[in-house]
């Protein structure tokens, strides 16, 4: 079989799986793996067309092209596109093969650079590229040593703050990323000396940032609200002020769901004074029950500390 007659029946084979909707990643996407001696990256295909010169063209789902080093070649086996970011990679490839489940598996020739030099061009974590709302402040949690990601490859910036996780983003916003607090002496009930944030979590009670959620017991795992963030990074920010700081009374008019009685309203009225909150949604909100997520946190922490 020429290369020309394995290409159209890759793209014959490909259009079935299209158009029956096997094997998705979800409703118009599949899995395309290109792979070389030393590496190998995944991408989400949201389209494939065969070009009048026999290359492979494969449209892909928006964000994932940045996975690559863009180049210009003559001759590509394959043309991988992303019209989001007007970018476009061309990378060699010897053979190919497809699975069960319709995942295309491109095996590029080590004799080459695959797809341009450097081959690959990584992005820190590959679920927050370039033009992630949150992408200049997560990168600033980052370089500044505050968090390290919830993996070696992944920031999982839609994830939860738990409020284990955000007595180690405080303490290390307040004292640098190589503070190591003292061992934990067993202040929380349902925090024990051996948990992984505990020692992290009584210096923040020995700091007086937060005395827990009631009775004795801290509420590790329980997810941080917007309401609660707020007297949490204020006490954080202004952790080495004497005398030590107080919000100003609240108003009730900066945000239309914080009335000047919400337990938290001085708090979060001051948090948007010192412009480290816009709000949420067209700004006249703050949703002060809604999750803290990652990104929203590392945005709060850069603001509040000029990261």
């Amino acid at each position: 079989m020429t290369v020309t007659d394995l290409m159209h029946y890759m793209k014959n084979i490909t259009t079935a799986l299209l158009l029956s909707g096997a094997a998705m990643a979800h409703a118009n996407t599949q899995t395309l793996t290109v792979v070389d001696a030393t590496q190998t990256f995944e991408i989400e295909v949201e389209s494939m067309q065969m070009l009048d010169d026999g290359s492979l063209q494969v449209n892909v789902a928006p964000h994932y092209t940045e996975m690559i080093n863009p180049v210009t070649r003559t001759a590509a086996n394959l043309l991988i596109s992303d019209a989001a970011l007007g970018q476009t990679a061309d990378c060699h490839w010897s053979s190919w093969s497809m699975d069960a489940e319709g995942n295309i598996t491109l095996n590029t020739d080590p004799g080459q650079d695959p797809c341009g030099d450097p081959a690959y061009s990584w992005p820190t974590f590959r679920d927050v590229y370039s033009f992630h709302w949150a992408y200049d402040a997560i990168t600033a949690l980052t370089s500044n040593g505050i968090s390290s990601g919830c993996d070696e490859t992944h920031f999982c910036p839609d994830a939860p703050v738990s409020r284990a996780q955000m007595a180690i983003f405080l303490e290390k916003s307040i004292n640098g990323s190589d503070f190591i607090p003292e061992p934990a002496q067993g202040l929380f009930t349902d925090v024990p000396v051996n948990h992984w944030a505990a020692d992290w979590i009584e210096r923040l009670a020995l700091d007086e940032i937060s005395n827990g959620c009631g009775d004795g017991i801290y509420c590790p795992d329980a997810d941080v609200t917007r309401a609660q963030m707020a007297p949490l990074i204020l006490r954080s920010v202004h952790f080495f002020d004497d005398p030590p700081y107080a919000p100003g009374a609240a108003t009730g008019t900066v945000f239309a769901d914080v009335p000047a009685d919400h337990w938290a309203a001085d708090w979060i009225e001051a948090l948007f004074a010192e412009q480290i909150t816009d709000g949420c949604g067209d700004g006249s909100l703050y949703c002060p029950d809604d999750m803290v997520s990652r990104a929203e946190m590392a945005t709060f922490l850069s603001r509040a500390f000029n990261l």
